[in-house]
């Protein structure tokens, strides 16, 4: 068993990931909120949302990851997706 000083630094590790990878996400909010602007779409998608809720709960299942919990996670990201897409609109 590894000590608990590097369990916690691989969890420092992972953490760094998910917060780069949140970046690029909002990065490319701001690039899609420049598309949907020029092509005078609404922030909101609720096909386009659904869509994503559904494969995430799909894939969270199948990696026997608790739905719930991923499912909140996901509503945050998409909750600062379109804050990121309104602020761009303005």
């Amino acid at each position: 068993m590894k000590p608990l000083d590097a369990l916690r630094g691989e969890i420092d590790i992972v953490d760094t990931k998910l917060l780069d990878l949140l970046l690029r996400r909002m990065e490319l909010a701001k690039d899609i909120a420049s598309y949907k602007q020029s092509a005078k779409l609404p922030v909101h998608d609720p096909d386009r949302e659904g869509q994503v809720l559904k494969l995430w709960k799909e894939k969270a299942n199948a990696l026997g990851l608790p739905v719930k919990g991923v499912m909140a996670i996901l509503q945050e990201v998409i909750s600062m997706s379109k804050s990121v897409q309104e602020r761009c609109n303005k």
